[in-house]
């Protein structure tokens, strides 16, 4: 898979950007405040339709260009080529700020609507998640180890999504049940509504929660065995590294099977269910699970130093790009957003060293002394200045 085209119009800082993309490794240099994670960001959007900094897509307009390029009203274009099982594929998002609150995203009296396109065909998130991979690394990764567990789920939900159309399928029904059946749960704890309705939506959750945990107990148990050869390459050292995945049906691990999933499922709701009633609120699945990242046994947050828990994490981004590519056959684009600036030169020379030749990575950096001179002699290099981007 290769991003061959990118095109942004009045995106974040960026007026107009027409950029053509080698194969292989490029590097975006600049000041801090240049533009550099913006063009990152862009990408992001063309895989998965959101942001990975903000979730306001008012945020992502360029509202400088608003008078001389659009009088009526700010927009974002993100388009892009991309090479996938060697064919062409074309990805456009647009994002315009309208006059009325018919869309989400509203806020500071600014709505949005998006429109995404395929080829040229109106599309709906569901069918654009997948159509370029992406595995994203930023400085603030870190808190999938230190953070709450909702940023596990989601970079476990992301990460499937891009793989499986029926695992983005079953979150997004997930979803949509879980608010239906959380709205029920409220009106009988107000002593309104049926109990026996409960039936109904605990049979439609379980449908959905079956799959997803399945897929990522199945998933979790591979970037495991992923991970760990990962770690060791990039510190030179070789503890006992592991991923686990915490069910919140009961302290026992996932089952083998779906059917054994539904099973315990199905028991657990019922076995909760006047608690669920007195909360509001529902109290198990998917949507309560969680990762945990294991260290010798022990809970990284607590035992690792910081200096091991972003190594893990950086570890974790290279699994994910050899569990993408064993499940599609497809190479995800690897996104590095000043991967380097917290590690020391040791383990700089090791992590540049097992980036893949024959995978595309995007890396920012705000000046080339971390890289060696052979690694920037097989790398093509950019300056990102202002919200322009020059061949260096």
């Amino acid at each position: 898979m290769r991003l061959q085209q990118l095109h942004l119009a009045g995106f974040r800082n960026y007026r107009r950007l027409a950029l053509n993309l080698p194969a292989g490794i490029s590097v975006f240099c600049g000041d801090n405040g240049q533009g550099k994670s913006n063009l990152l960001e862009a990408v992001y959007l063309l895989a998965t339709s959101r942001s990975f900094r903000t979730r306001a897509d008012r945020e992502l307009l360029n509202w400088d260009q608003t008078a001389a390029d659009s009088p009526t009203g700010a927009f974002a274009r993100v388009a892009a080529l991309i090479e996938r099982a060697g064919n062409g594929v074309r990805l456009d998002i647009v994002i315009a700020a309208v006059a009325d609150a018919e869309r989400k995203d509203t806020g500071n009296g600014v709505s949005t609507r998006k429109q995404i396109m395929v080829n040229g065909v109106k599309r709906q998130p569901a069918e654009l998640v997948g159509q370029l991979m992406v595995t994203l690394f930023t400085p603030a990764d870190i808190d999938l180890v230190l953070g709450p567990p909702d940023l596990r789920r989601r970079y476990v939900d992301l990460t499937l999504s891009q793989t499986d159309r029926a695992y983005f399928r079953a979150l997004t029904s997930y979803q949509r049940v879980l608010a239906q059946r959380n709205s029920l749960l409220r009106l009988l704890r107000e002593g309104h509504g049926r109990l026996e309705q409960l039936t109904f939506w605990n049979d439609e959750l379980q449908r959905a929660a079956v799959y997803i945990i399945d897929q990522r107990q199945a998933a979790i148990a591979r970037l495991g065995v992923l991970l760990a050869p990962n770690y060791t390459i990039l510190s030179g050292e070789d503890p006992a590294i592991e991923l686990r995945y915490v069910s919140s049906l009961d302290d026992q691990q996932p089952a083998a099977s779906a059917a054994g999933t539904a099973e315990r499922y199905a028991a657990a709701l019922q076995r909760i269910r006047s608690r669920e009633v007195a909360a509001g609120m529902s109290l198990l699945g998917p949507h309560r699970d969680d990762l945990a990242f294991l260290i010798d046994g022990r809970p990284l947050a607590a035992a690792g130093s910081r200096g091991q828990i972003r190594l893990v994490t950086v570890a974790l981004k290279l699994a994910e790009v050899s569990f993408m590519r064993e499940v599609t056959g497809e190479t995800p684009v690897l996104l590095l957003d000043d991967v380097l600036s917290e590690l020391d030169r040791r383990r700089r020379a090791l992590l540049l060293s097992a980036l893949a030749t024959d995978q595309q990575v995007l890396i920012t950096a705000t000046d080339l002394e971390s890289f060696s001179a052979d690694f920037l002699a097989h790398c093509r290099r950019y300056k990102v200045q202002a919200g322009t981007v020059a061949e260096d």
